[in-house]
C-alpha cells in the first residue's frame, strides 16, 4: 500500500463516521496543506519520504511499510525530470536516498514493470493504473 491509498482509505473512513468531514478538516487534522494533500490524493504529486514519515503515525501506520512506494515515487520524479541521466549515483544524490535504496528501489520498479531500461541512455518510468 502506498501512502495516497491509505490517506484515501482514510479520508473514506472518517468520512463514512461523518458525514461532513472534509478534506480541509482532513488536512488540519495531519498538519497538512489542504493544497498539499489534495495534489497527492488526485496523483498530481508525490509524496515525500518527510510527508510520509510526519503522516504516517497519525494515521496508525508504520511508514517503513509505505516507504517502499514514496521510494520508487521519488525516483519516478527524477527519472522523468529534465535533464535525467540514467546513472544510479546521480540518482541517489538527486533522491537523498542511499545508492542501495536507489538499487532496490529500482529492482522492485523493474520488477513490477514500473520501469523498462530501453538501453543504457534510456530509462521509460510507466505510470501505475
Amino acid at each position: 500500500m502506498d501512502l495516497a491509498t491509505a490517506l484515501r482509505t482514510e479520508l473514506e473512513d472518517r468520512r463514512a463516521r461523518h458525514p461532513r468531514y472534509s478534506l480541509r478538516a482532513f488536512a488540519r487534522d495531519l498538519h497538512v496543506h489542504h493544497a498539499t494533500l489534495s495534489r497527492i490524493l488526485s496523483g498530481r504529486r508525490p509524496t515525500s519520504l518527510a510527508l510520509l514519515h510526519a503522516v504516517a503515525p497519525k494515521l496508525g501506520l508504520h511508514s517503513a511499510s509505505l516507504a517502499p512506494r514514496a521510494r520508487a515515487a521519488k525516483l519516478a520524479g527524477c527519472i522523468t525530470a529534465q535533464g535525467f541521466r540514467p546513472d544510479v549515483r546521480g540518482l541517489a544524490a538527486r533522491s537523498n536516498l542511499s545508492i542501495d535504496a536507489v538499487c532496490l528501489t529500482l529492482q522492485e520498479m523493474l520488477a513490477s514493470g514500473e520501469l523498462r531500461m530501453v538501453s543504457t541512455d534510456e530509462w521509460t518510468w510507466m505510470e501505475r493504473a
